[in-house]
């Protein structure tokens, strides 16, 4: 199956209290470590969201800016959706480094994305988890009219998305949701990750 990948690494950080994607996680920067995980995929096109000074741009991708700053993720989802030259569009975060290429191998191997208007969107015990999932091109005009809203909830996208069948939500098992999913956003959450 045809789909593009895109590393979202353009959050303000303000938690972390500066640039995600320099910080080390298990002896290299996050931007090299997540990128790899996408490379393992073999995607057709593979872009970084995110400002165009950032550490990432001696990779030699795409990187597509916010069209303002401040718009959170959703912002990087509908360039990234825009950019695409297939149907389905990967996305994984910056700050998600427990998500590798075997869990994401098997979001892109669901039977649902045989549909290209259709995604997939793995779901917790209390939530989704929006960014590390393939999102539909069919899925823009919705992402678009949320990003225009004063509510930009990703979650409320996903569940617009369910609701009208343009995204499949599949169940995480609850012993791999609090580490596949483990989030960096505070220096506490990195200094518990040993290094090597």
């Amino acid at each position: 199956m045809p789909f593009s990948a895109i590393l979202l690494s353009g959050g303000k950080s303000s938690r972390m209290g500066q640039d995600k994607a320099s910080l080390s996680f298990e002896g290299e920067p996050l931007w090299r470590r997540q990128l790899r995980t996408l490379r393992a995929l073999d995607p057709d096109t593979l872009f970084i969201s995110g400002p165009a000074t950032g550490p990432y741009h001696e990779a030699g991708l795409p990187v597509l800016p916010d069209p303002q700053p401040g718009l959170g993720p959703l912002a990087g989802i509908v360039e990234g959706l825009h950019a695409s030259p297939t149907p389905h569009l990967l996305v994984l975060a910056i700050d998600l480094p427990g998500v590798n290429p075997h869990f994401l191998r098997t979001l892109l191997e669901h039977p649902a994305l045989g549909d290209p208007n259709r995604g997939v969107v793995p779901r917790g015990l209390r939530w989704w988890h929006p960014l590390a999932a393939i999102y539909p091109r069919a899925l823009l005009p919705l992402v678009r009219a949320q990003l225009a809203s004063p509510d930009r909830s990703l979650q409320s996208v996903v569940r617009q998305g369910v609701s009208l069948e343009l995204l499949e939500s599949i169940p995480v098992e609850p012993q791999h949701e609090a580490t596949v999913f483990r989030n960096l956003n505070t220096p506490k959450d990195l200094a518990s990750t040993p290094e090597p």
